[in-house]
């Protein structure tokens, strides 16, 4: 059997881990899309607004501009307008949309988040989550102990 010069089968390393998130950061640089949790809702700031300080809460998945995210600098995720998804204490804090920007080349404490087995973890070991065991829409996110099984804080992004 010969071979075809123009054809090559290439697969990951098992041994490296792949975050989906960080991966796929130059697409998301691009494009955006929303983030859906366990509970079948997308993660939207209240109001569609997008300003500073804004609450981000599930509502059901619809086409709108508050659902919709995107990667930046391979660890930040950000809105339309600029704003990052912002844990603003290192406890149990409501998540709000806060400014992008560095100081000193240094992003701002909370705003750091990785996929961790399903769960978004920012750079205090706080999930994202939603705060009730409900699917109720409008129910607030916050930044919670990442606890594996737990309802609520499993998310994926969807496009």
């Amino acid at each position: 059997m010969r071979s075809d010069p123009n054809f090559s089968i290439t697969t990951p390393s098992p041994t490296r881990y792949q975050n989906p998130i960080a991966d796929n950061s130059r697409r998301n640089a691009r494009s955006s899309m929303r983030l859906k949790n366990d509970s079948g809702k997308c993660l939207a700031s209240l109001n569609n607004d997008g300003g500073d300080g804004t609450k981000l809460v599930q509502q059901s998945c619809r086409h709108e501009l508050g659902q919709y995210w995107r990667m930046k600098d391979g660890d930040r995720i950000c809105n339309g307008w600029n704003k990052c998804i912002t844990a603003p204490v290192n406890t149990v804090a409501n998540i709000r949309l806060v400014q992008s920007e560095k100081k000193n080349g240094q992003q701002g404490a909370g705003q750091k988040w990785q996929l961790n087995r399903g769960r978004l973890e920012n750079d205090w070991k706080k999930c994202l989550t939603v705060s009730q065991d409900s699917v109720a829409d409008g129910v607030e996110v916050w930044a919670m102990s990442c606890i594996p099984g737990v309802l609520g804080q499993q998310w994926m992004f969807v496009s």
